[in-house]
């Protein structure tokens, strides 16, 4: 398996930016859904290949965009089993902004760039470094196109997903597959855009582009 360089990606550009939102955004609409119900074989053997992976590496970029701000960053995350990861955001300057390791869902170390080590949750750690409150544990199936727990899907004409809907309790996720990357087999995601639709938080939408993946 070859392995990224943690410093290769310090070297990539990187801008973060707080700015004025000018306009609301709103998710697309798709006419039909299929609710936890698949009928496709080639679904079904997708899914069954996407269940062998158990280890990743992936780098690219996140963008954040909400009524009030838009933020962007670079990212490399790696995945050694569904609870155990590592997770890193770069600065415009090329450093590391934000550092997470999670062995067996718990946080082993969490860094801020100024603010040094911290405790906590996983998700708490990021929700407070970056205001979103993302489900770490869901992202990391939803970033390679598993279906997970999702309460509504839709698949595209490879029968891979195009969208899926997840509902939590406080809380709403639609995740968008805009783009594929069909050189790697399995085919999995290049380019996912999720919006967050929550009572007690604005809209908030990310786009995440996936340059490169790596498997074991």
């Amino acid at each position: 398996m070859l392995i990224f360089k943690i410093c290769f990606y310090r070297l990539l550009p990187l801008s973060v930016l707080l700015l004025a939102a000018c306009s609301a955004f709103k998710a697309p609409e798709f006419s039909s859904v299929l609710k936890n119900h698949i009928v496709s074989d080639q679904w079904q053997e997708y899914q069954h290949q996407l269940k062998q992976i158990q280890q990743f590496q992936i780098q690219g970029s996140v963008a954040y965009f909400s009524n009030k701000k838009k933020a962007s960053a670079r990212f490399f995350w790696q995945q050694y089993s569904p609870k155990n990861y590592h997770l890193l955001l770069m600065s415009h300057l090329g450093q590391t902004a934000f550092e997470l390791k999670v062995t067996n869902g718990r946080v082993d170390m969490a860094k801020y760039k100024d603010q040094g080590e911290i405790k906590g949750d996983a998700e708490e750690i990021l929700f407070k470094f970056t205001g979103i409150p993302i489900p770490l544990e869901d992202l990391s199936r939803w970033i390679i196109g598993a279906s997970s727990d999702a309460d509504e899907i839709i698949l595209n004409h490879q029968s891979c997903l195009k969208m899926l809907i997840h509902h939590t309790k406080e809380q709403t996720w639609k995740v968008y597959y805009q783009a594929y990357n069909t050189k790697i087999t399995p085919i999995l995601p290049e380019r996912l855009e999720l919006y967050l639709i929550s009572p007690n938080h604005q809209d908030q939408r990310m786009t995440l582009k996936i340059n490169h993946w790596i498997l074991k």
